[in-house]
């Protein structure tokens, strides 16, 4: 019995890193495909996870759900983009894998507290 406590920490250990390996093969799968049309079954396939263990995972280690992440992900590329004045709203919601405009805007409050074009606005006022 006191053999399988002592291991008890390695155990925990070989956990966490293959933990961290599936995050960071679904971060980079996620940054490599952000433009399609990405379902949590798409990333959790493609890590050979479950998507409640997927979610589990993200959840614990980088405090939001892989869903949150690809959007977050997306924001945060349309950033560049709109720091283009030739780049519409809705081509760039469009280059970073919404589907329409709305839920891009949607987000875009969520996360940056502005509307894309309020953004935009800012940016080439200076």
């Amino acid at each position: 019995m006191s053999l399988l406590i002592k291991k008890v920490p390695q155990i925990t250990s070989s956990v966490h890193y293959l933990q961290e390996r599936n995050i960071e093969q679904c971060i980079i799968f996620i940054h490599q495909h952000y433009q399609e049309d990405l379902s949590l079954a798409d990333i959790a396939s493609f890590c050979h996870l479950s998507i409640g263990y997927l979610g589990k995972i993200f959840k614990s280690s980088l405090s939001v759900s892989p869903y949150e992440y690809l959007i977050q992900y997306r924001i945060n590329q349309s950033l560049t983009l709109l720091a283009h004045p030739q780049n519409n709203i809705t081509e760039v919601a469009l280059q970073v894998g919404f589907n329409s405009v709305s839920p891009y805007i949607q987000a875009f409050k969520k996360y940056i507290h502005i509307t894309p074009k309020q953004y935009q606005k800012e940016l080439f006022k200076q």
